[in-house]
């Protein structure tokens, strides 16, 4: 039995890697890699464990987890259309993913080799968009093109991704010497140069989210407050020079005139997100309490656009509406925006209250969570499946870390899956 649990968890292991690095590549093969490595771990029994360590080790976030879930399958019973929303549940099973890497990645040498992986995936997309920024690659991907090189991502999801990355490599650099050090950080400055040539300018807003923590958490243990400033006006003419040199000062000046015409009631002269949000809106005054159930979105922004035509996309209300707290209050009303916003704040603080000097596992579990914050500003985030992949990887390496710190506080030897009981 023990040769089997170990022998699983190697295998968990591949797979995993496997899903790091075609993570950018291919959707089908990623899923599937993480699909038979969550069918490893319920076979060998440490998914269960996982969720076990779970809830001993993070209960506040495990609760805030299994509190979203439970509401999203009560809230089947009011749905406007069940049968949507039990699809909509089958595609969280990624949620999975983070008591099973908790369990199964409490080694440092595991960790690294799956964001090893990860790096060696996201690094040679980079490659490819650069490619296709030269004409050379012609993928097939919505938003994404020559003059938006996102690759096989999307500008979307672009962003987020990149703008995550690129935050963990600036704080594994830090910890290198020498060349290393100067290699990754070249490679994260080559991410966020990539970012600000893309169209999606919610991107942009993720990247700096993360560059500033990233500043902040990096340089608050000094003593001399005068690095932390200069570091802040370093980043801000950094960011600056970025937008002004490339097409992002276009674009964020096009944001700004779609703002001044949707507060002068101009539709019509505005981004479409801005009638998603006004549809949705409408749709969570129809059920501001409970709201409209898993799946009743999409028939909720219909009955909310045929008393405002104008709202929506098209007379459209879209399958959801570009902002992942207004889907909750949609779906589940203030109570679910309660939960979802509990849920990101507890995510966030079990990252940011831990010495990212001692181990990566403060920088990848609150860099994940605030990403995920921030983006679902203007994206459904959770469900998207660059942002929801991404986030579970680190949420879960991340807690996995801060465990074997646990332990080895407690004077316990470095905790190996396969003699945990």
């Amino acid at each position: 039995m023990h040769n089997f649990e170990r022998y699983s968890q190697h295998t968990i292991l591949g797979l995993v890697c496997i899903a790091a690095a075609l993570f950018p590549f291919s959707v089908a093969a990623t899923n599937a890699a993480l699909g038979l490595a969550l069918a490893m771990g319920l076979v060998s029994g440490h998914l269960w464990k996982g969720m076990q360590l779970f809830a001993s080790e993070f209960r506040p976030l495990a609760l805030a987890f299994a509190a979203l879930v439970l509401l999203a399958a009560v809230s089947l019973t009011w749905s406007l259309d069940p049968a949507l929303g039990l699809r909509k549940i089958g595609r969280e099973w990624l949620l999975l993913l983070v008591p099973l890497l908790l369990y199964c990645f409490r080694q440092e040498r595991q960790r690294d080799a799956i964001l090893i992986a990860l790096s060696i995936g996201l690094g040679l997309h980079l490659v490819y968009c650069v490619l296709q920024a030269f004409g050379l690659a012609h993928p097939v991907t919505d938003g994404s093109s020559q003059e938006d090189p996102a690759g096989l991502i999307g500008h979307i999801g672009f962003g987020f991704v990149y703008g995550l990355w690129a935050g963990w490599l600036i704080h594994a650099a830090i910890r290198l010497q020498g060349w290393q050090r100067w290699a990754v950080l070249a490679l994260a400055g080559w991410a966020i140069v990539m970012i600000f040539l893309g169209q999606g300018r919610a991107g942009y807003v993720v990247a700096m989210a993360i560059l500033l923590s990233v500043t902040w958490k990096e340089l608050i243990h000094l003593a001399n407050k005068r690095y932390i400033l200069l570091a802040a006006v370093v980043l801000l003419l950094a960011g600056s020079a970025a937008v002004l040199s490339s097409g992002a000062k276009e674009r964020l000046e096009l944001s700004w005139q779609q703002l001044e015409a949707a507060r002068a009631g101009n539709l019509q002269g505005t981004e479409a997100r801005f009638g998603l949000w006004l549809a949705a809106w409408e749709a969570w005054k129809s059920s501001p309490w409970f709201g409209s159930g898993t799946g009743g979105y999409y028939k909720a922004g219909k009955a909310a656009i045929e008393k405002h035509p104008t709202y929506g996309y098209n007379g459209d209300p879209y399958s959801h509406p570009h902002n992942m707290y207004l889907l909750s209050m949609v779906r589940w009303g203030l109570v679910g925006l309660l939960v979802l916003i509990s849920l990101l704040a507890i995510w966030i603080r079990t990252g940011w209250r831990l010495d990212w000097r001692i181990s990566s596992a403060g920088c990848l579990i609150g860099l994940s969570g605030l990403a995920l914050a921030v983006n679902g500003l203007t994206s459904s985030s959770f469900e998207e499946h660059f942002p929801s992949i991404l986030s579970m990887l680190f949420l879960g390496l991340g807690l996995a870390a801060a465990s074997e710190e646990k332990s080895l506080s407690r004077g316990q030897p470095r905790p190996d899956a396969t003699d945990v009981a």
